[in-house]
C-alpha cells in the first residue's frame, strides 16, 4: 500500500512539472550537470514490490523485499548495479546488472529539481527457478531512475524497476531508495 502511495504522489507531481528535455544526442548538453550533481556511487536500498494482477498465482508473493546494493554510474547513460535482497518468493537473491538510461528529462515541480531517466536493466539474478523466470538466471526489466538534483540534497532518489506480465507470470514494480555515498 505504501508503495502505491509513493508512486501515486510521484505521478501526481509530474503533470504539474515543467519538463525540459535534455538531448540524448548531445551528451555535452547534460554531462556537466551529471558530473556536478549526480553521484558516481550510490547505495540502493530495496524496499518492496507490487505485483499485478494481484490474484495471479495466488497470494504467495512477498511484497516486502528488503535489500542493499550499490550503483556505480559509468556515464550519464550507463550504470553498473549489484546487490542482495529478499525476493518475492521469500528467497535471498543476488543480482548484477547493467542499467542503460538513454533519455533524460528535468522536472521542476514547486521548486524541486528532479532528473528522470527511463531505460532498461539487463543482468543476472539468483534465487529464481525456471518456472518463475524461463531464462533464469538472466533477466531484463524496465527502469525509471528519479533523482533529486536540488542543491544540498544532490542525487537522492528512487529506482522503479518494472517487469510486465508475460507467459502467465505476474508482473511487478519494485522500489529502491537511492542514497549518494561518493561524488
Amino acid at each position: 500500500m505504501r508503495l502505491a502511495i509513493i508512486i501515486a504522489a510521484l505521478l501526481a507531481a509530474a503533470p504539474a512539472a515543467r519538463a525540459a528535455a535534455i538531448s540524448v544526442n548531445d551528451p555535452a548538453a547534460y554531462a556537466p550537470e551529471f558530473v556536478t550533481t549526480v553521484p558516481k556511487l550510490s547505495l540502493d536500498t530495496s524496499l518492496g514490490s507490487l505485483h499485478f494482477p494481484s490474484g495471479l498465482g495466488g497470494d504467495h508473493f512477498n511484497d516486502f523485499n528488503p535489500g542493499l546494493g550499490v550503483e556505480w554510474a559509468l556515464t550519464p547513460t550507463y550504470s553498473l548495479m549489484t546487490g542482495i535482497y529478499r525476493n518475492s518468493y521469500d528467497r535471498a537473491s543476488m543480482y548484477a546488472a547493467l542499467a542503460v538510461t538513454p533519455w533524460a528529462w528535468r522536472l521542476e515541480p514547486s521548486g524541486w529539481r528532479w532528473l528522470v531517466r527511463p531505460g532498461l536493466m539487463l543482468g543476472l539474478a539468483s534465487g529464481y527457478g525456471r518456472d518463475e523466470n524461463p531464462v533464469a538466471p538472466l533477466f531484463g526489466a524496465g527502469l525509471l531512475q528519479i533523482r533529486d538534483v536540488q542543491t544540498g540534497i544532490g542525487g537522492i532518489g528512487f529506482n522503479l524497476i518494472g517487469l510486465p506480465r508475460a507467459d502467465g507470470q505476474a508482473g511487478f514494480i519494485g522500489l529502491q531508495l537511492v542514497t549518494p555515498i561518493a561524488p
